[in-house]
């Protein structure tokens, strides 16, 4: 082999329109995960905006937050569970929030589940169906029908500084809106000025009994 063959064989030309193609499919490999919106993003519930008194349409349901929603309790009084005993008292270390609403099915059976949402973004679930115990009153875990509005409330716990600027979601599922699902984002008209005159006028002790 000559030496001539041999440096031939070492150093081969390079060929410029490659590394410039791979370059610039590097960028667009960059400039398409910078600009492309992750699964999380892409798979967000659609919102349905409304305000109280105001009929929404979701997916699969309907919602409307009574005007005078929300209100405000520091304890409810209760009727014993059984015969003998006193009324039962329930207390909160925070704030009772409770919301009129009335809501349907459209289309299929099942529950609908309902939070609140401060302006900070913290999230309050609906207390259970025992907090407080009211049966046809408290819609935590109801089973909607097509076809067959009800009405009833939803009942949360909150330190008071979070009152001020609430919003109420409801969606299909009991616990949290699903992806790509819907949910209906109602303003509960909680400015400053109204907050205090709501926290103001809150019962020590509301009676819920029958």
């Amino acid at each position: 082999m000559s030496v001539g063959s041999t440096h031939a064989g070492r150093f081969r030309p390079i060929r410029w329109v490659l590394v410039v193609a791979a370059l610039l499919c590097a960028v667009a490999i960059v400039w398409m995960r910078n600009h492309t919106p992750d699964v999380a993003a892409r798979s967000k519930p659609y919102v349905h905006a409304g305000e109280r008194g105001q009929k929404v349409l979701a997916r699969n349901f309907s919602a409307e937050v009574k005007t005078g929603s929300p209100k405000f309790a520091r304890a409810y009084l209760l009727e014993a569970r059984h015969s003998g005993e006193p009324p039962f008292r329930l207390a909160s270390h925070g704030i009772w929030v409770s919301t009129v609403v009335s809501l349907e099915a459209l289309e299929q059976p099942g529950t609908i589940g309902a939070r609140l949402r401060s302006r900070n973004g913290r999230i309050y679930p609906a207390a259970g169906a025992d907090r407080p115990f009211l049966p046809g009153t408290n819609l935590a875990g109801t089973v909607f029908s097509p076809g067959l509005p009800r009405s009833g409330v939803f009942f949360f716990e909150l330190p008071p500084d979070q009152l001020e600027g609430l919003h109420m979601e409801l969606f299909w599922d009991l616990h949290a809106p699903q992806p790509w699902d819907s949910v209906v984002d109602i303003n509960l008209g909680l400015d400053p000025e109204r907050t205090r005159t709501l926290l103001a006028d809150a019962s020590a002790e509301l009676d819920l009994r029958p």
